[in-house]
């Protein structure tokens, strides 16, 4: 059960860095909301960071620290995912 878990949170890992790199692509491709995208790759790449603490938590790598490591970083992660919807929830902003 333990190695599903890790596989799954290392597929986790890979899909929030394909994000980031994807965010940051759009961010020096796009001028006009270029404020958006930086913040959904900041986001993607925090995102990456819990999802590594996760994995290490699960592995038994310093259990409570990566514990509290976890919960900090996914309140970080959804606040800035909060003000990306919010940002990103004005007319300016058109799908590239």
């Amino acid at each position: 059960m333990n190695l599903i878990l890790i596989f799954v949170d290392f597929i986790g890992i890979l899909g929030f860095i394909i994000a980031c790199i994807y965010a940051y692509r759009n961010y020096h491709l796009t001028r006009f909301a270029s404020q958006v995208w930086f913040i959904f790759g900041m986001a993607m790449a925090l995102g990456a960071l819990w999802a590594s603490a996760t994995l290490f938590n699960i592995s038994g790598f310093y259990p409570s620290f990566m514990n509290e490591a976890r919960d900090c970083l996914f309140c970080i992660m959804i606040g800035i995912l909060v003000v990306f919807s919010i940002i990103s929830n004005k007319s300016e902003i058109k799908p590239v």
